[in-house]
């Protein structure tokens, strides 16, 4: 088994890049772990998913507003030195958060504000990470491995917090998210990033990017990845308990993890938007959790095949010089797009059953895909 994962992603030879890996997940898994318990607890709170929609808009806002700009000051500031100071941040604050759980909801607003300031620093470093730590050959394979470990996270951070809130308390949700910084601060310490990596691309440091991938990628972000709306409808409208909401958040997860065990460094899954589209058309539809299951499942697959195969086009078409500028780009277009959206998906699933969103997001998702698909280079 172990030959069999070496084989298929050669990045893990590179012992800081399994620590690296190891660090992401941790902290990933933690920020679910997180974000889950706050969206239950803002929509008991508030009774209102328009409530939910605007606070994650303003969570996602500075992502848009920052990214691009930290993604450039990652030239300057190491991109290692840059991922544990804001995991230090993110530390602190989530330690705050646990004594701050029953302020109001703007207090909640504020929260949400600096942790995405926080966030748009922390996301360009953590992506350019690959690149500067995979050799050219192996680094399909290291951003597979970086997503995989991102996936892997979203897999286990929304089943833990919801056992925790539903057993002990939001509060507990919130110390778990806390302590799993300090073991990913202890890995990010040691990885060893080599900063003098040779251009071995022979171009300059301006940005490739393909507009019309960027299109797509900004369309998926928008519409399709809200899924705290999304589940959270898709429970009220079965009469599901709370518990259901982090089993479909889970099951994404577990999409992507098949997506990992299909992923192929040489192949491009971008067409994987139609997978996207269809199973929100299949849930659309569905009244029945049996089916509803096994779709959101394909959906992760999508959602990981998708994402996974955009941003391995993206780190090979740009070198050293240029990664954490294309990093940022890439950023305030999938990250930054969250807050349109949600703010729409909010409004939307307050004022519409969510078989109708559900379908809007299916149009959404294949009619883009459609139009730029011969397009992306």
């Amino acid at each position: 088994m172990d030959n069999f994962f070496i084989k298929k992603y050669p990045a893990v030879k590179n012992k800081s890049f399994v620590r690296l890996l190891t660090s992401q997940l941790l902290s990933q898994s933690g920020g679910y772990i997180q974000n889950v318990a706050l969206s239950a607890l803002i929509t008991e709170m508030t009774g209102s998913r328009m409530s939910l929609g605007i606070f994650l808009c303003v969570s996602y806002a500075p992502v848009f507003l920052f990214s691009y700009f930290a993604g450039r000051l990652t030239r300057k500031i190491p991109a290692k030195h840059m991922l544990i100071a804001t995991e230090i941040l993110l530390l602190a604050m989530s330690s705050a958060l646990i004594f701050l759980s029953e302020m109001p909801f703007w207090g909640f607003l504020v929260f949400g504000a600096l942790w995405g300031t926080v966030r748009a620093f922390q996301t360009p470093a953590a992506t350019s990470m690959p690149k500067l730590m995979c050799d050219r050959d192996a680094l399909p394979s290291g951003v597979a491995a970086l997503s995989l470990a991102m996936s892997l996270s979203r897999a286990a951070g929304p089943i833990i917090s919801g056992v925790l809130y539903t057993s002990l308390s939001y509060r507990a949700a919130f110390i778990a998210n806390a302590l799993s910084y300090i073991p990913s601060l202890f890995l990010l310490w040691g990885i060893k990033v080599n900063t003098h990596k040779a251009d071995s691309t022979g171009k300059k440091g301006k940005m490739q990017l393909s507009i019309p991938l960027l299109a797509v990628v900004f369309a998926v972000s928008l519409v399709g990845t809200a899924y705290n709306l999304i589940f959270t409808g898709l429970s009220e409208k079965l009469a599901l308990s709370r518990i259901w909401f982090s089993v479909f958040m889970a099951l994404i997860g577990a999409g992507a993890v098949i997506g990992a065990y299909i992923m192929s460094g040489k192949k491009k899954f971008i067409w994987a938007a139609l997978g996207i589209a269809g199973a929100a058309g299949v849930l659309a539809v569905s009244g029945s959790v049996f089916v509803i299951c096994p779709v959101v499942l394909v959906y992760g697959l999508s959602d990981y095949l998708f994402f996974t195969s955009a941003l391995t086009k993206i780190q090979e078409e740009n070198n050293e010089n240029s990664i954490a500028g294309a990093m940022g780009v890439y950023t305030i277009v999938t990250t930054g797009a969250l807050p349109l959206g949600f703010l729409a998906l909010g409004y939307l699933t307050q004022a519409l059953p969510i078989s109708s969103v559900l379908c809007i997001i299916a149009v959404c998702v294949a009619g883009t895909y459609l139009v730029f698909s011969r397009k992306i280079r």
